[in-house]
């Protein structure tokens, strides 16, 4: 219930706001961390909560009609080639993520070389691991809502992202075969910050 209710306040609050768009379209390379929450114990060891992540990151404009301007959308692909554990051991891992927030509202859309602009959407999102030379993945899709602060010089863009999701989905580890070890799922909650650089086309 606390889901849907926070679900529902973060997206009509983006729909009232979202009036101010950045009339930015870029592309973005970027590099952060982020930080699991919630994360239960896999057998012998468990994920560390930090873990790196490389992203991509497609912003845009939409409109209703095609003489205005409506609000900034936002595309990303996130991937974590190496999760951390605690106790590495003969354990791996690696995690993939896309994000689609299609409501975003820019604060200061009257400076088109400076933006901070808010946005909503939804993320789905798949972690896999092997553990002691047994492959599980883990599928989730949730809500995530981004603060992004960028400035340009001429078409170049230099920028920091601030991502919070909340997951919807049951933590469970799917098996790739017949496995013997039965993993506890891990409720994948997590905030992340990254540096972006990007193309302004």
């Amino acid at each position: 219930m606390k889901l849907y209710l926070t679900t529902i306040l973060i997206f009509s609050s983006l729909f009232i706001l979202a009036e101010g768009p950045s009339k930015n379209n870029t592309f973005e390379l970027g590099y952060g961390y982020s930080y699991l929450k919630n994360l239960d114990n896999l057998e012998s060891t468990s994920i560390n909560p930090f873990n790196y992540f490389l992203s991509l990151n497609i912003w845009a404009s939409s409109s209703k009609r095609p003489d205005k301007v409506e609000n900034d959308v936002l595309i990303a692909f996130n991937y974590c080639p190496q999760l951390n554990f605690n106790s590495p051991g003969s354990t791996s891992g690696n995690s993939l993520s896309f994000f689609f927030e299609p409501i975003g509202w820019d604060v200061f859309y009257t400076n088109e070389k400076t933006d901070l602009i808010w946005l909503g959407g939804f993320t789905y999102g798949r972690t896999s691991i092997e553990l002691n030379n047994e492959k599980y993945s883990n599928s989730y899709w949730g809500v995530v809502s981004t603060i992004h602060f960028r400035t340009f010089i001429k078409k170049t863009s230099f920028g920091i992202k601030l991502d919070g999701l909340l997951e919807a989905t049951k933590p469970g580890w799917k098996a790739k075969e017949n496995n013997t070890l039965q993993p506890k799922g891990i409720k994948q909650h997590f905030t992340q910050a990254s540096f972006c650089i990007g193309y302004k086309f």
